[in-house]
């Protein structure tokens, strides 16, 4: 008997997460567990939550788990997410690859291949996606997973109907209003993306999920919106003060309306929870850089191309040396650029510069 109730609760809260009734839904995958452990209904559970923007209870359940597995990951990456666990997140998105939920596979290779995780996509799918022998429990899961696959294979229009009707079908459901997102912002007019960033409809569901909040704000960030985008991302950081992309993009907004001395705060409170975040020590050199604090601005540059090699910040590292009159470091990291990369003045030139200099000193 225990056994049937247990099922009959599953589908119920099956039923009233379709329904969107996301508290009667967590009320049904709550009992169904209490009866025994399924790893279908903890996922769905974690699910109704993160709908909610219950990120506290979702905590509470993944810390009492040793091992996280099926759908839980999709909840779990966009806790890691909202928190600010940042490194955690490619670990996950290759274990979902691996799943046999056709959903997960479908998202991680998008976001694999968005973060350059992935380079050849048609291989990859051809390889993880194979339309059968996969699994999914609700229709909302297969339906996404289908304009997920549109979106890459640059079916796009037919993606962005895809998108409007599952609007249509789960308003209250935020994964929804972020895959219309993606697919505005990749795909239409700068006034068509305002449209849907002013829409009533993805206002009120951002005021209700935090991760379509995000995503306003880093759409309006784009669009060089600043004061929209602050107020997003300010409301954001009081409730996930320690995630440090969260403290890195204000430092961008501030640095944006020349709030250095603001914008320096933030990065260094990004750098504080991240200490190998790159970007952040980038841009906290430029900060410094352009108060005229070229020491600091050469240690955060330093860095910055310790961590990363990257060309920008081996250019400006060189710059600041050269400011310093330590021509032969400067040299040196000049030495280290790839001649193709897209710098302000060629390494080349700037070490040919280097050379006359030294020679005249």
């Amino acid at each position: 008997m225990g056994e049937t109730n247990q099922k009959e609760l599953f589908y119920k809260g099956k039923e009233f997460l379709l329904a969107m009734d996301f508290e009667s839904a967590e009320k049904s995958f709550s009992r169904s567990l209490k009866q025994g452990n399924n790893q279908k209904t903890e996922g769905y559970l974690l699910f109704s939550y993160l709908l909610q923007s219950n990120y506290k209870a979702i905590a509470h359940r993944v810390a009492k788990k040793n091992d996280v597995a099926g759908f839980s990951l999709y909840v779990l990456y966009w806790f890691k997410f909202m928190t600010g666990e940042l490194e955690e997140l490619s670990p996950l998105l290759f274990q979902m690859l691996e799943d046999d939920n056709y959903f997960l596979r479908a998202f991680a290779l998008k976001e694999l291949y968005q973060m350059d995780k992935i380079t050849d996509l048609p291989d990859t799918i051809h390889k993880k996606i194979r339309f059968f022998g996969l699994s999914y429990e609700l229709p909302l899961e297969e339906q996404r997973a289908s304009n997920i696959m549109d979106f890459l294979q640059k079916r796009y229009q037919l993606s962005l109907l895809q998108s409007k009707n599952l609007i249509k079908n789960y308003p209250k459901i935020g994964d929804v209003y972020l895959d219309f997102l993606e697919i505005v912002f990749k795909t239409c007019t700068v006034s068509s993306i305002k449209e849907a960033l002013n829409n009533e409809t993805i206002i009120k569901a951002s005021e209700l999920d935090f991760r379509v909040k995000y995503i306003l704000s880093k759409q309006w960030y784009q669009l060089g919106e600043m004061d929209k985008s602050q107020e997003y991302l300010s409301d954001l950081l009081s409730y996930f003060k320690h995630n440090p992309l969260f403290q890195y993009n204000m430092g961008n907004i501030y640095c944006s309306k020349g709030k250095l001395m603001k914008a320096i705060d933030a990065y260094e409170e990004a750098i504080s929870l991240a200490p190998l975040f790159e970007r952040a020590y980038y841009n906290l050199g430029c900060a410094y850089f352009k108060l005229g604090e070229v020491q600091k601005a050469t240690m955060n540059f330093g860095h910055a191309a310790k961590m990363s090699r990257k060309s920008d910040a081996l250019y400006n590292l060189s710059v600041c040396l050269i400011e310093q009159r330590e021509l032969q470091d400067a040299y040196f990291y000049l030495s280290k650029i790839p001649k193709e990369s897209q710098t302000k003045h060629p390494p080349h030139f700037i070490q040919q510069q280097i050379r006359e200099l030294a020679a005249y000193t």
